[in-house]
Formats: structure tokens, sequence, C-alpha cells
């Protein structure tokens, strides 16, 4: 869960490389996020942009050492997405 006063400026927190690909996202707007509990390699942040709220997952590259394989959440994420269990993914980096 995120506490109100754990929000900050999109910016302050995530690369505008990353946040290009949020919907709504502008460099001139306002965009805020937070901190997601939880993970032990990656980093996940509920970000609020114009065209609403999104989680923004980014990898750690030591995080297969944890044992983790990003290729194969994608895939199970995408399929629990189909099947109307989960959100759609907007955009995934190889």
């Amino acid at each position: 869960m995120v506490q109100e006063s754990a929000r900050s400026r999109a910016l302050g927190l995530i690369s505008e490389e990353i946040l290009a690909h949020v919907p709504g996202f502008t460099v001139g707007g306002t965009a805020w996020a937070a901190r997601l509990a939880g993970g032990r390699g990656d980093a996940s942040y509920r970000v609020e942009a114009s065209a609403g709220r999104f989680v923004v997952r980014i990898h750690d590259p030591a995080a297969p050492t944890f044992g983790a394989n990003h290729q194969r959440e994608e895939t199970l994420h995408a399929v629990a997405a189909a099947a109307g269990l989960a959100p759609a993914l907007i955009h995934v980096d190889d």
C-alpha cells in the first residue's frame, strides 16, 4: 500500500526515458510516483499521470541471481491479462 506522504514528482524517482512509456506523462506536466513495497531486486512504483494510474517496474540486472525470470513473468502476465485477471502490459523492455 502507498502512503500519500510518500508521493514525489515522478521525475525525481524515475528516469524520463522510462516515464516516456507511461500514457499521459509529459516532461512539463505533473506526474507523481511512489515506491511500492516488496520485491527483492526489482523496483516498482505507482505512477499517476494525466491518463490515469500505472505501475512502473524497473528490473534490477542482478534479479536473475535471486531466481527472477522476467521473460516468464511477462508471458504469464500477458496470459492473465488476456483472461481478464490482470491489466494489460503497456510496454516491456527487452
